[in-house]
């Protein structure tokens, strides 16, 4: 995919006719209706849309619910099912989300918004034509003639710290081995799954019942009582994304739904709730684990 050159505090607002934003009059205090579709949000408009290429945008309408449009110009983003996804710049969410705020706070023209049109002193501005729920076509003397696209939530660099122990915080970012929550007697944990969770916010889960055998020198090795060649099957295949997921006080959120309840126990160590999962100690999983067949637990050795 081609990058563009963006710069976050340097967004240039580029509105038609050196109009960047529209405040129009609207008597419904829940949006404005057209079509069964409420055109309050953020809406994108794609560069390109096809199966071999995600698509991407670098320009964002802003629809309010007094009326107002803003039109936000060199926002590179992502566009994934409705989420705008920052992978360029790492910025923090509530950072792009403020600028946006901030860049859309320009010139307001007094408008009004009837029979599928914005209307600016007396001159239809813009006609919105609905494809589906999460679309519109827009067409515009002022603003061009675009298809516009739903955007649910932006997506930018995410927190997922928590309140560990004597005050410090441990992040739940990085790979992790849910295990049972006590030892066996011999010092092993069984395990169940292993998670792994990256800062914008997609969390993958594989399903693997083994015994996890801690090195105090290193991160051990996991034992899995399948054949080798069943293992590495298991491992290349059986994978769950969640995407989109945040975190809410110590409760873990993908796609709005609440996955689990987690609490850090130590600086590298948590403890998990979930209706998915059962109750699991989380447990780092660096790079040194290695992930192996009982049969050949000796080559290991």
């Amino acid at each position: 995919m081609k990058t563009k050159a963006f710069s976050l505090f340097s967004v240039i607002v580029i509105l038609l006719s050196s109009i960047s934003l529209f405040s129009c009059s609207n008597d419904d205090e829940d949006g404005i209706w057209t079509g069964g579709t409420n055109l309050v949000g953020i809406w994108a408009v794609l560069d390109s849309y096809n199966d071999t290429e995600v698509p991407s945008t670098h320009e964002l309408y802003i629809i309010k619910a007094d009326g107002s449009i803003a039109l936000l110009y060199n926002w590179d983003f992502l566009y994934d099912d409705g989420y705008l996804v920052d992978k360029y710049f790492g910025y923090p969410q509530e950072e792009i989300e403020k600028e946006m705020e901030e860049w859309a706070a320009y010139d307001t023209y007094t408008c009004t918004f009837s029979n599928n049109t914005f209307y600016w002193q007396g001159t239809a501005m813009a006609k919105i034509t609905v494809i589906d729920k999460e679309t519109v076509k827009m067409e515009s003397v002022f603003l061009g003639n675009e298809t516009l696209h739903k955007v649910k939530e932006v997506i930018g660099k995410r927190s997922f710290d928590y309140d560990g122990s004597n005050g410090q915080t441990a992040s739940l970012l990085g790979k992790w081995i849910g295990v049972d929550m006590e030892r066996n007697k011999n010092g092993t944990y069984n395990v169940h799954y292993l998670f792994e969770l990256d800062d914008r916010g997609r969390l993958s889960i594989r399903p693997l019942e083994g015994v996890y055998h801690k090195s105090n020198y290193g991160n051990g090795y996991i034992e899995s009582p399948l054949s080798q060649d069943e293992l590495d099957r298991l491992l290349r295949s059986n994978l769950t994304v969640f995407k989109f997921c945040q975190k809410k006080n110590n409760k873990l959120f993908c796609n709005n739904e609440q996955l689990a309840t987690i609490e850090a126990t130590s600086d590298d160590e948590f403890v998990m709730v979930s209706t998915r999962w059962g109750k699991l100690r989380l447990l780092p999983n660096g790079e040194d684990v290695g992930i192996i067949s009982s049969q050949n637990k000796n080559d290991w050795n």
